[in-house]
């Protein structure tokens, strides 16, 4: 039998005396109209004591009422998130310490059975202004039989809140959750392409993965994810972004595959578009050459400057997108040594120094073990974007390491996790829905580009 818990003690006391108080009154009341209706005339003296009680009773008892609410409205910020907040807060918390104590996560205090009751670890939760994502932290004790990340606390959030993500803090002493709304976790649908660009707007060396996050920083970056899971129409959707984008993006299309990112490469330029292999590697060794083009030009640029990069000089971003990548390094894997060679140093002098000048690679594949990628190149790439249908736990792992793990969920197309150096682990993402003619649209803004871009 579980003992109860120290702070139910004291609530338990409270809600007593305030019975008490209550009781008091009504019985005094009562004995006061019976004397009145009976006309007991000698008793005149004690109905005067029995009112007073009366009235003093009821003051008490209202008097603890006001101080247990003030007492409440400060403990569930009322005051300065107001009373939704409040109602929000106080039935999350207790769900949590109801749950905490159902699992036996609680340290004993007192000597005698009567007397013994369960001490619950610190709880605090915070929430943000719309209610809808916020932060639990648990308090760590050594003499926890169980550690935190063998409970399932989604369980224990109430009203549509659910847990994304958990880590233990820097110092131990307290474990992290943090938790959102099934409010937020909703893919948004455009059924035009203004729509999509209006939504899409913000830096321009960054990209919107959905409503819920803020956009990532422009980076090289691995699509991973299985048939059907969402994985081409993703990276078209940053294809878009691109270039909707005020400055000009230089975009490179391979597809061995001849898919769909294939045709759209043919829509918008050619030759910039590669589909057999001994095209690719043409194609990588153009890309290449504006690498090394562009460090010239940078090294010019850097004179008289400290910790700038290519954004500081308003430089265009060029980006390689590599669709079915596992083909293209398995197809590079049977070529001749000098061509192996040859176009590994060219991923690495693009994975090693792309950031800096403003050229990144984008790869897209099914899977990420080293029969896939090779991993120095894999494990260099700051953008991982896992589209998480029908996913095996070993691409999990291999894509954000041995003891990553992702929300157990269903997801439909176009949704999963992704991580990068600014998000400090892993974050669900809710690629949108685009209900248009994708590639037409993306060829208009292409060609438009070419006539007031340079």
């Amino acid at each position: 039998m579980r003992p109860p818990i120290k702070s139910d003690r004291t609530l338990l006391a409270f809600w007593i005396l305030l019975l008490v108080f209550v009781a008091i009154g009504a019985l005094c009341k009562v004995f006061v109209h019976f004397i009145q209706i009976n006309a007991f005339d000698f008793l005149f003296s004690t109905v005067q004591v029995a009112q007073h009680v009366t009235f003093y009773s009821f003051m008490l008892a209202i008097i603890l009422i006001i101080v247990a609410f003030i007492t409440w409205g400060f403990r569930h910020r009322l005051y300065t998130r107001g009373f939704k907040h409040a109602i929000i807060h106080a039935r999350l918390l207790h769900r949590v310490r109801k749950s905490l104590h159902e699992a036996k996560y609680y340290i004993t205090d007192g000597f005698s059975s009567k007397e013994i009751s369960a001490r619950l670890p610190n709880v605090r939760i915070v929430l943000d202004k719309d209610n809808l994502r916020g932060q639990l932290e648990l308090e760590c004790h050594i003499l926890w039989e169980k550690p935190y990340e063998s409970i399932c606390l989604s369980s224990a959030l109430s009203g549509g809140y659910v847990i994304e993500e958990s880590y233990i803090t820097d110092d131990g002493n307290h474990f992290i959750y943090e938790f959102s709304h099934m409010k937020t976790q909703r893919q948004e649908v455009f059924t035009n392409a203004e729509d999509f660009v209006e939504w899409a707007k913000c830096g321009d060396y960054e990209l919107k993965i959905d409503s819920r996050s803020p956009p990532v920083e422009l980076s090289s970056s691995l699509f991973v994810g299985a048939t059907g899971s969402g994985k081409s129409l993703s990276l078209i959707n940053f294809i878009h972004q691109c270039l909707a984008k005020s400055i000009k993006y230089y975009l490179y299309y391979a597809d061995v595959k001849m898919t769909d990112l294939g045709a759209l490469g043919k829509r918008i330029s050619k030759d910039s578009t590669a589909e057999t292999i001994e095209e690719i590697i043409e194609l990588m060794r153009k890309f290449h050459n504006a690498i090394e083009t562009r460090k010239v030009e940078y090294q010019k640029m850097l004179e008289g400057h400290y910790s700038v990069d290519y954004r500081d000089f308003g430089l265009s971003p060029h980006i390689f997108i590599m669709e079915e990548a596992s083909s293209v390094f398995a197809f590079i894997g049977k070529m001749e040594k000098s061509i192996r060679d040859e176009f590994s140093t060219m991923l690495k002098a693009v994975i090693l120094q792309g950031r800096a000048l403003g050229c990144f690679i984008f790869f897209a594949m099914q899977k990420s073990d080293a029969t896939s990628i090779p991993t120095e190149i894999r494990d260099n790439l700051p953008c991982k974007i896992l589209l998480a249908r029908g996913v095996e736990n070993t691409t999990v792992i291999t894509l954000f390491g041995v003891s990553a793990t992702i929300p157990n969920r269903r997801y439909s197309a176009g949704q999963g996790c992704y991580s990068t150096p600014a998000t400090g682990g892993i974050k669900l993402c809710f690629f949108p829905t685009l209900n248009f003619d994708v590639p037409t649209e993306i060829a208009k803004i292409a060609k438009e580009n070419d006539s007031t871009k340079t």
